[in-house]
């Protein structure tokens, strides 16, 4: 018809090279086993996925039971997901994949919430705990929120929540999950768009109390928002457990854990003696250091590189969070006649009075944090440096990592806990649980040269130069990347 009646804009379409506007995916359910069902809590959180278009599951509710799924006719419903980002298509199946494989047997299983008395000391210090700045708790009525307000914190109702300014640095989550799992999902997503990026919320137990999806679905919900668990548990149903189970708001993709730091195994971290010795001995040869070098080393470790450093004259300063690698390295330069100053601390809190010559954060130190903080790590480090000084920074090569990594998978299909996210360009390590405590998430963000170059350039710094391990002439199929960028005169 419209080549008849308006050819030449027929024409014109039929040369236009054809683009499509939306990716489009049809998800059909797969029933593991045969199971009653009798509701749909997964809907509750279904409904959060940017490219959810449709849902059809009404033979699910009518026929009160799920056959195993041996075929498309025997799937009890499907989803239709569209949306132009293909990316954000394949994270949203990818979800509703892991409902299935880890959490099937929950997506009918409404339960009740029940409802648990506020630990008013628990939720203070909780608030307290969360990162300074403007702050709120969520509850569910007045009266808690008037007990709240006496002591000093700004509380709301889910009625007052949307008045609240947004770009606060914290949140609370407390309403008793009393008032229905659906309505604590929604509640949650509206709190975390009251946070600026990097803030934090957390969940008290209340929250989730009686429901049997409920803390699976609170961490898949906290995922598709955009925000990190701080604390997953390895092969548990339940990832919120007390204040260990608060969640932290990140950029996408990322899970950072908020004091992994403190309790990944010491040996996990150093270089072996021998190897660490040798590249701080190379480290010395190749930018000549000399008598009166004031050296940071930071995070230091043991100092079993910058030692070497101080062999060679020079005046070694060094920080490290771990205090055991503290003390031994005051033992190490103690036994060899060495004078150097070491102290615990955060490096993201780094400080160098008068400015050193050389800011050192050598061996996969860079990159822990969210994309904010790890740029604000980089000013704090600059920071340090005095004019004309120099950051030297060692770690993992991202074009050997992208061609050289796979994704692992588990047995039963799904993605082992240690992988490689292209998207997010985060290498994701999981560290098993050890003594009954919980396992340690790691994830360190890898940067490529040229985003290397931007961040020394936002923080200050004049990119110099890039090598290959031990200062060979760099290539992209190198291991590591060694980068020195110098603080302007």
């Amino acid at each position: 018809m419209d080549s008849y009646l308006e050819p030449e804009r027929f024409e014109q379409a039929r040369q236009t090279p054809y683009q499509p506007a939306m990716e489009m995916m049809i998800k059909y359910f797969i029933v593991p086993q045969v199971q009653s069902a009798r509701q749909t809590p997964a809907l509750a959180f279904l409904k959060h996925m940017e490219s959810l278009r449709r849902v059809n599951m009404n033979q699910v509710l009518e026929q009160g039971t799920l056959e195993k799924t041996v075929n498309l006719i025997s799937s009890p419903g499907f989803l239709q997901l569209c949306h132009p980002d293909p990316l954000i298509l394949t994270r949203d199946y990818e979800i509703i994949r892991r409902i299935e494989r880890q959490y099937f047997h929950l997506l009918f299983d409404e339960g009740r919430g029940t409802f648990v008395p506020l630990d008013h000391q628990e939720a203070l210090n909780m608030y307290r705990s969360l990162p300074e700045g403007p702050r709120f708790m969520l509850l569910e009525d007045e009266e808690l929120c008037r007990t709240m307000q006496a002591a000093g914190i700004t509380a709301v109702t889910p009625e007052t929540l949307e008045s609240l300014s947004p770009g606060r640095s914290g949140a609370v989550f407390a309403p008793s999950s009393i008032l229905g799992l659906e309505e604590c999902l929604d509640l949650l997503s509206a709190a975390i768009k009251k946070l600026r990026p990097g803030g934090a919320i957390k969940i008290l137990e209340r929250s989730c109390a009686g429901f049997p999806y409920g803390t699976a679905g609170y961490e898949l919900l906290l995922g598709l928002l955009g925000a990190g668990i701080q604390m997953p548990l390895c092969d548990e149903p339940s990832v919120l457990t007390g204040t260990a189970g608060g969640l932290q708001r990140i950029a996408p993709g990322e899970m950072i854990q908020a004091d992994w730091f403190t309790r990944v195994r010491d040996d996990q971290w150093l270089l072996p003696e021998r190897r660490a010795g040798q590249e701080g001995i190379e480290i010395s040869e190749h930018l000549h250091i000399k008598p009166g070098t004031k050296v940071y080393d930071c995070p230091c470790g043991d100092a079993r590189i910058s030692y070497q450093l101080a062999l060679c004259g020079a005046d070694v300063t060094g920080m490290d969070i771990n205090p055991r690698f503290v003390e031994q390295a005051k033992a190490r330069f103690r036994s060899l006649g060495l004078s150097g100053t070491f102290s615990t601390g955060d490096m993201r809190n780094a400080s160098y009075p008068g400015g050193c010559d050389l800011f050192l954060n050598w061996f996969n130190s860079f990159g822990y944090f969210s994309e904010e903080e790890n740029r604000r790590h980089m000013k704090t480090m600059a920071d340090c440096i005095r004019p004309g000084g120099i950051l030297v920074l060692e770690g993992p090569n991202l074009e050997h990592i992208l061609e050289n990594t796979k994704l692992k998978y588990q047995e039963n299909g799904a993605l082992a806990h240690d992988e490689w996210d292209s998207e997010k360009r985060r290498m994701n390590i999981t560290y098993p649980p050890e003594k009954g405590e919980e396992a340690v998430v790691v994830s360190i963000r890898v940067y490529s040269l040229e985003e290397y170059k931007e961040l020394f350039a936002e923080a200050g710094l004049v990119f110099e130069q890039v090598y290959a391990e031990h200062f060979r002439p760099y290539t992209p199929d190198a291991m590591r990347i060694i980068l020195i960028a110098r603080k302007p005169e």
